[in-house]
């Protein structure tokens, strides 16, 4: 599943430029050009502003993390975890 986030996320990453080239070369007025990129943008603001706090989110994730060791040694797979 990696492979796949990283594919996508370079799909995402190369849009709003060939959306911009694709409106440039097509004589598009640069002004409705530059509003397709303001867009991605908004988008992208929206994005952050829905996020967590950073501390709020590294606990999040310590929990999870131990609550998964924890599992993990029960089952009996304590193995792939290194010792402390």
């Amino acid at each position: 599943w990696m492979g796949f986030y990283v594919f996508v996320g370079k799909i995402f990453e190369s849009l709003p430029n060939l959306i911009f080239v694709i409106m440039n070369e097509r004589n598009v007025a640069m002004n409705w050009s530059l509003l397709s990129l303001c867009i991605f943008f908004l988008g992208a603001a929206l994005v952050i502003f829905a996020m967590a706090d950073f501390d709020e989110l590294v606990e999040r994730a310590k929990q999870v993390s131990t609550s998964r060791k924890e599992k993990d040694t029960e089952e009996g797979n304590s193995e792939i975890y290194p010792s402390d």
